[in-house]
């Protein structure tokens, strides 16, 4: 990792990762939290940039995560998306090279990243957006809370793209062309939502509820620290079974049981991490977390970690407060 802070103004940090825990704490500005969802072919490279008016992200994917995240009520996120894999998606836009998508306040964001994926976003201000706009004579309109939007492309909204790359190639320098980088980044995003019809709504009816749906039962299994039964997620989220697994498969491509089984994983990977084998045995940590076949546990997870949970464990980097 290089973090600086120098005449800039700003704070960039490069991280290069192969955890989503490492992942997730590299993005800017925001609490994503991120599932593995199965062996990856290289760590994910990070660049983020914190200063004014925004924060930055810049990410290349290398292992395949399911992640999701609130966006905060007084905030704003444009993303552009450089290379897209099939089968890439967030909510529930199919990403391509060019897509742009803009998100509302408190919009529910689900995303299925797979490698080969990368991406430009920042994150700013409803009140700074408006004081932009303001200053450039246009009237925009926010994107409404708890919508996400795709960019119709139009001279306009296609500026905004290059000043995302424009500017993630200044932090990558950390030079002092980033002041002057980040007000055209917001005089795009002002410039391509003072468009009239420059919005495709996406994330309508179904999709948003999908969205809530899976937040809901995400939020429980975090509370209760253990994989949830079917049954559990069901009463937790109001629905019926099938309509359970729709949402899933929507939003992550694959059925809850298979995203649970993945979220347990990677807190069995956490554990076994930070745990002191003098303490702590594998077959305590698979149990406390829910895995009830100690064999079907270790080959799962030798599967997306590339070594058995024993050598995690002897290897492990005990956490002290």
């Amino acid at each position: 990792m290089i973090e600086r802070a120098d005449r800039t103004g700003w704070v960039v940090e490069r991280n290069v990762v192969d955890e989503v825990d490492a992942y997730s704490n590299s993005v800017a500005g925001i609490d994503i939290e991120a599932v593995r969802s199965s062996g990856g072919t290289g760590p994910n490279e990070v660049l983020a940039a914190q200063g004014s008016p925004f924060t930055f992200t810049s990410c290349s994917v290398g292992f395949p995560m399911r992640s999701r995240t609130t966006i905060p009520d007084d905030r704003i996120i444009a993303a552009a998306v450089t290379a897209a894999p099939q089968g890439s998606r967030w909510c529930e836009i199919d990403l391509r090279p060019g897509s742009l998508i803009v998100y509302g306040p408190a919009t529910e964001h689900t995303a299925v990243n797979l490698p080969g994926l990368q991406f430009n976003f920042t994150i700013t201000t409803v009140e700074q957006l408006a004081e932009t706009a303001d200053l450039l004579g246009l009237p925009v309109v926010m994107p409404p809370d708890g919508q996400a939007h795709e960019l119709s492309t139009t001279d306009r909204t296609q500026r905004l793209a290059p000043a995302l790359t424009s500017f993630a190639e200044a932090a990558g320098r950390s030079d002092s062309s980033m002041i002057r980088l980040a007000d055209d980044v917001m005089r795009a995003l002002a410039s391509a939502l003072g468009e009239r019809g420059r919005l495709r709504r996406v994330g309508g009816g179904p999709a948003v509820d999908s969205r809530h749906i899976v937040h809901q039962c995400i939020d429980y299994a975090d509370s209760t620290q253990r994989i949830p039964s079917i049954s559990e997620l069901c009463l937790v989220a109001h629905v019926s079974e099938r309509r359970l697994r729709e949402a899933f498969v929507r939003e992550f491509d694959q059925p809850p049981s298979r995203y649970f089984r993945n979220w347990a994983l990677e807190a069995a990977h956490r554990r076994l991490r930070d745990g002191d084998p003098a303490v702590h045995s594998v077959t305590e940590i698979a149990a406390d977390i829910g895995f009830d076949h100690l064999g079907r546990f270790a080959g799962n997870y030798r599967a997306l970690y590339d070594e058995p949970p024993s050598t995690t464990l002897q290897t492990s980097r005990p956490f002290v407060s």
